[in-house]
């Protein structure tokens, strides 16, 4: 196996590692995939109207209309009119909904941290300096797709 195969394997190996971890949460907050996606956009993009969430989540504003209507029963979201403008609804977090999103991201921290455990400073900004090479590749990449 060449090197750059086992460096494919092990990239995917910790992404399945982090895809597990985010379903075993996704599973233990009674969340459907995708909804976490949303929930952290609106935790940061907040009121934000459904061609905006669809647009920044590259889904259809239909699958947008199909997942805040389950999260709205589940009290995770609500619609309030736009001031500005009467004929708009805006989504916002609820005090459950951003409640959901601080578990996660203190998941995550705890999860990022466990990642790094045993790194030195210096392994840890070698590994900062491999991300970000490999994210411009991506970024370049992506222009071309």
């Amino acid at each position: 196996m060449s090197s750059l195969d086992e460096a494919i394997e092990a990239f995917e190996s910790m992404f399945a590692s982090k895809k597990r971890l985010m379903a075993r949460f996704l599973f233990k907050e009674n969340l459907y995939p995708g909804q976490h996606r949303l929930l952290f956009f609106l935790h940061h993009n907040q009121p934000a109207n459904q061609s905006s969430i669809a647009q920044a989540l590259m889904v259809s504003p239909a699958s947008v209309t199909v997942v805040l209507r389950r999260m709205e029963k589940a009290g995770l979201v609500s619609r309030v009119t736009d001031k500005g403008d009467r004929r708009r609804q805006l989504v916002r977090l609820t005090d459950k909904g951003e409640e959901i999103v601080a578990t996660a991201i203190s998941g995550l921290r705890k999860f990022y941290a466990e990642c790094f455990k045993g790194f030195s400073n210096e392994e840890i900004d070698a590994a900062k300096r491999v991300f970000e090479k490999i994210r411009n590749n991506i970024d370049s990449f992506t222009d071309e797709v």
